[in-house]
């Protein structure tokens, strides 16, 4: 159900949040699951689910996986969104961050 996907998701950006990468990344992979099984490849949920498990990866220094998360989450709402949505500039800001290292 995309409740219990919402829920997984809201409760690893709290472990994120704690610095529980490892917790954070699993319940993000759980929650990026189910919304693929509801929704499909395209989106807006699963983009923001491939861009939180992306910014938890980054955390963890798998850089390369981050940055192709990222990637297909821009892909994904620049189809799916009217351009200039906050989303897309969020992931794109997250790119730029991951350009710089940090």
């Amino acid at each position: 159900h995309p409740d219990v996907a919402q829920s997984l998701n809201n409760l690893a950006a709290v472990l994120r949040a704690l610095g529980d990468y490892d917790r954070a990344r699993e319940l993000f992979e759980k929650a990026l699951a189910i919304r693929r099984k509801i929704y499909g490849e395209e989106h807006p949920d699963v983009a923001q689910s491939l861009n939180n498990l992306a910014l938890v990866l980054r955390a963890l220094g798998d850089y390369d996986r981050a940055r192709q998360l990222h990637e297909q989450a821009l892909a994904i709402l620049r189809k799916t969104l009217p351009p200039g949505h906050p989303h897309i500039r969020r992931v794109e800001g997250n790119l730029k961050r991951l350009g710089k290292g940090t």
